[in-house]
């Protein structure tokens, strides 16, 4: 497996704040990452997607309003955990796939992974999450 170092995982993070609609993204006078929400008109701090759980949690919750299956299973030796495998799609032939030591990064990988086209709403409801100051619609 290869390792991935803190500024890829910084750079997995910014990609997956571009991808959820997060515009104007920029380092701070305190080197913190912020940014326009989306559906915001004030700056926040843009979430630790590939560092913090709670935060790529999103990213399920997203996918899940869109009616898009996640799966998230992880591989265990000896009663320790090794990989966290997330497949985004129908279980028949998902549409994207990542594995990672980290459930955070292997959940951003995927999502990262997802084509443009299948993040649109299969509905004609706009698909509003929010959680703290996260808020994202689809339209």
């Amino acid at each position: 497996m290869i390792e991935i170092i803190d500024d890829e995982v910084e750079l997995i993070r910014l990609r997956v704040a571009e991808k959820l609609g997060w515009r104007a993204i920029r380092y701070g006078g305190n080197s913190a990452l912020v940014g326009l929400p989306p559906g915001k008109k004030r700056p926040g701090p843009v979430p630790s997607y590939a560092r913090d759980i709670k935060a790529s949690w999103e990213i399920v919750d997203y996918l899940t309003a869109l009616e898009i299956r996640v799966s998230i299973v992880n591989e265990t030796l000896r009663g320790y955990i090794r990989n966290y495998f997330v497949e985004i799609g129908p279980k028949e032939v998902p549409f994207a796939k990542a594995s990672h030591r980290s459930t955070s990064v292997a959940i951003c990988l995927a999502f990262l992974d997802v084509p443009e086209e299948k993040l649109r709403s299969t509905s004609n409801r706009p698909v509003t999450l929010d959680s703290g100051d996260f808020i994202h619609r689809v339209t």
